[in-house]
């Protein structure tokens, strides 16, 4: 499967459920714990360490931001990687940026509190997901609305 996205980097998931990322990374956005240095051959998203929240996990389907990514593993979690500044990669902070697959929470105040994730996407600088109950979820920048939660403010969600 091959992901989509807006970002100058790309991302695919190979038949065993492995991803591959290359092309731009100076935020992290490839998830192969660099940055600051673009990668002209694919790579794996780092699923093989216990620094990332997808060790041992296989992926099923992946999009990308401007300068973020987006993973769906087969258990129905949501893992995200790079740039963080409007919370997109939807771990509850703003932190700048995350090299290694981040989980998005799933905490009591998450919205996706008790749910499984079925399909993954992205804009710019947000996220968006479709939960086992077949309600779309949004974190991340909100300028505009984009969020879609009747809220027309500028505020960010993560």
């Amino acid at each position: 499967m091959i992901g989509t996205g807006l970002g100058n980097h790309t991302l695919v998931v190979n038949s065993t459920g492995t991803a591959y990322s290359w092309g731009y990374n100076l935020n992290g956005q490839l998830g192969n714990g660099g940055s600051g240095s673009s990668l002209l051959t694919p790579g794996p998203v780092f699923n093989f360490t216990a620094s990332s929240s997808l060790y041992g996990k296989t992926v099923t389907m992946v999009a990308m931001g401007e300068l973020h990514s987006i993973a769906l593993a087969s258990d129905g979690s949501v893992h995200t990687f790079g740039k963080n500044q409007s919370g997109q990669l939807g771990n509850g902070t703003s932190d700048f940026s995350s090299v290694y697959p981040v989980a998005v929470s799933t905490t009591a105040s998450s919205s996706l509190n008790g749910l499984t994730v079925t399909k993954v996407a992205s804009g710019g600088n947000h996220c968006i997901v479709i939960a086992s109950n077949g309600k779309v979820h949004t974190w991340g920048d909100n300028e505009y609305g984009k969020l879609g939660n009747y809220d027309a403010t500028y505020t960010d969600r993560n």
